[in-house]
């Protein structure tokens, strides 16, 4: 198979960035795996589906769900700025690094939200969202180095 020069380029791109790529599946089955956590504890404990769950953070399968839910909530904004920096050509060194950053602190979090270790899980957001804005930051120094 002949590739033309920009096929090639883009395929030379997202090489530098496979870690990031790796990142974007285990964010992807981390989110599943949430999503099991929470259905198969509220199918145990006989939870009708539809009804609101008690929002109180001494109730389990209120953390389960809030997880899931935080995940979702930054997961989009991490692909937003993972392709902003990526296709910026912002340095793989970093963006691979703060990708890899934000999966262990995702996971993290999970782990303090249901351990029921609030403090704790406020700490691992920061460095969360730390890399979230570290993200954003190397895409927009290398976008405005082009110009």
């Amino acid at each position: 198979m002949v590739y033309s020069n920009e096929e090639f380029l883009m395929f030379e791109l997202l090489a530098a960035y496979q870690s990031s790529i790796l990142v974007l599946g285990l964010t992807g089955a981390l989110s599943l795996l949430q999503l099991l956590v929470f259905d198969i504890t509220a199918i145990k404990l006989k939870h009708p589906p539809g009804y609101p769950i008690e929002s109180s953070h001494k109730n389990m399968l209120f953390r389960f769900s809030r997880a899931h839910a935080n995940t979702n909530e930054t997961m989009g904004v991490m692909i937003l700025l993972f392709l902003f920096a990526a296709l910026s050509a912002a340095d793989p060194y970093w963006v691979n690094g703060l990708m890899i950053v934000y999966l262990v602190t995702r996971v993290l979090h999970m782990i303090c939200y249901y351990a029921a270790w609030s403090a704790m899980r406020g700490v691992i957001f920061g460095f969360s969202l730390l890399s979230l804005i570290g993200l954003f930051v190397v895409g927009l120094m290398k976008y405005l180095s082009m110009y």
